[in-house]
């Protein structure tokens, strides 16, 4: 326990470190990496110049490298969209074909049952008959 608030100490004390025990950024601590020299208004402190110069020149390369790895992965992600939907096309395109199939295949033999179950029928009728002439 006194170690860990001697560390936190020195990381107070430390003048290195661009972080204080608050978590707050002590811009004066970084170093400028811009190189650009470019100047903002004179209505912008020197402490936001600091950091929006730190920022950038830290995070364009970050920023371009994103949007490049999102690119790549929207196109990634379109190509699957592309084969998946082409994939359900031609599965709908082949179960339409033999729905299509079946469904005449069906109707035929509805027919073909009716048919029979016409002329069964017509054989009871006339195996009735033929017990009433017999009985008669």
């Amino acid at each position: 326990l006194v170690w860990l608030s001697t560390m936190d100490s020195l990381a107070a004390e430390d003048p290195t470190l661009p972080l204080d025990l608050n978590g707050s950024s002590n811009v004066y601590k970084l170093p400028d990496i811009s190189g650009d020299g470019g100047d903002l208004p004179s209505a912008v402190g020197d402490i936001t110049k600091n950091r929006l110069l730190a920022l950038r020149a830290r995070t364009m390369k970050d920023f371009e490298k994103q949007i490049t790895e999102l690119k790549k992965e929207n196109f990634n992600l379109k190509l699957r969209i592309y084969f998946l939907e082409e994939q359900i096309q031609q599965k709908f395109d082949g179960a339409g074909e033999d729905i299509y199939k079946t469904n005449i295949e069906l109707k035929v033999e509805v027919e073909s049952l009716k048919h029979e179950l016409q002329e069964k029928q017509n054989l009871l009728i006339k195996a009735s008959k033929a017990v009433e002439s017999l009985a008669g």
